[in-house]
């Protein structure tokens, strides 16, 4: 019998596998456990993300208001205020005024105070509550302004003298003795950096037999205003140019293109022959004359006069205006 039993365990695999009812009931009775154990868990963490206050919602807060600052600090293109405590910005227009905003965070330093936040010296909104410690840092680099922007104007009548009410005119000879000239100095803006000298036009004529040369001569003046030693430019005109009735003339100047601001120019005629080349004609006595403007004279016995406030040579002064500004 014994035999018989096992040889019919061996011819049938099948009843050898499986669980007893007592084991079923067991596994049954873990699995229960834990699966109520998980859903324990997964209850209680939904609640903890779910609950208005708490560590883990102080944290999400706490970032959130930080990504909202910093993004507003990447923005700011200049600093008005900046403190351990505080900071004040300007940010690019938002609300379509064409204005810049100007936003401020602060904070009292009182543990528990919130952080608060303010735009355009509106209401002061709280931003995060509960602040116990806070201190702004900032990196700071020294960086060079950006280079003036420079602006040269159109060709323009810089300073003139043409006719004063109640002026007499009058003309100066000139030849190898004698010569006349004008000191002038343009009014030119504050933020000027260099002027420019163009052309010069001016009322002269010529004597019937006149063949020689006018020497002209620009160049900065001596304190007395006279004529300095630093020559800028030796234009010349051929006598025989002239009209034979005094009309106005022009000389066109080249490479006078980076003159001081601050100082003036005297323009002088002259010529090397002995006999008359030129008559240049002048104004006297009239009311108002041109203020920075002056006529002088020269001759070989006493030299270049003192300016003349009662006198001004007829005269167009053209050239241009260079300015500079910081703004982009």
């Amino acid at each position: 019998m014994q035999r018989q039993a096992f040889q019919s365990a061996i011819g049938n695999p099948q009843s050898a596998i499986g669980f007893t009812l007592i084991e079923m009931v067991i596994s049954l009775a873990i699995m229960a456990v834990i699966a109520a154990a998980l859903g324990s868990t997964i209850v209680l963490a939904s609640r903890a993300l779910d609950q208005d206050a708490g560590p883990a919602a102080a944290a999400i807060a706490a970032r959130r208001a930080t990504d909202r600052m910093l993004a507003d600090l990447a923005a700011a293109t200049g600093f008005s205020e900046r403190t351990a405590t505080s900071v004040t910005f300007t940010v690019p227009d938002r609300d379509g005024d064409g204005v810049p905003e100007t936003i401020r965070y602060a904070w009292s330093g009182v543990g528990g105070d919130a952080l608060t936040r303010q735009c355009n010296g509106g209401a002061v909104e709280s931003f995060a509550e509960g602040i116990q410690k806070l201190n702004f840092t900032y990196m700071l680099r020294t960086v060079d302004p950006p280079p003036p922007k420079e602006v040269e104007s159109a060709e323009m009548v810089l300073i003139a003298h043409e006719d004063a009410p109640g002026g007499s005119f009058r003309e100066q000879s000139i030849q190898d003795k004698n010569g006349c000239g004008a000191y002038f100095k343009p009014a030119l803006p504050a933020n000027a950096v260099r002027w420019k000298l163009t052309r010069i036009d001016f009322v002269a004529r010529k004597p019937l037999l006149a063949n020689g040369t006018i020497n002209f001569q620009l160049a900065y003046p001596t304190t007395s205003l006279k004529p300095g030693a630093q020559v800028l430019a030796s234009p010349t005109l051929a006598a025989s140019s002239l009209p034979l009735l005094p009309g106005w003339q022009s000389i066109t100047l080249n490479g006078l293109d980076n003159l001081d601001p601050t100082k003036g120019l005297c323009f002088t005629a002259r010529t090397a022959s002995t006999s008359i080349q030129a008559a240049f004609q002048y104004e006297d006595g009239g009311t108002p004359m041109t203020p920075n403007m002056h006529w002088m004279t020269y001759n070989n016995v006493t030299g270049w006069t003192g300016a003349q406030d009662v006198s001004d040579m007829r005269i167009r002064v053209f050239g241009t205006v260079t300015t500079s500004s910081t703004a982009p």
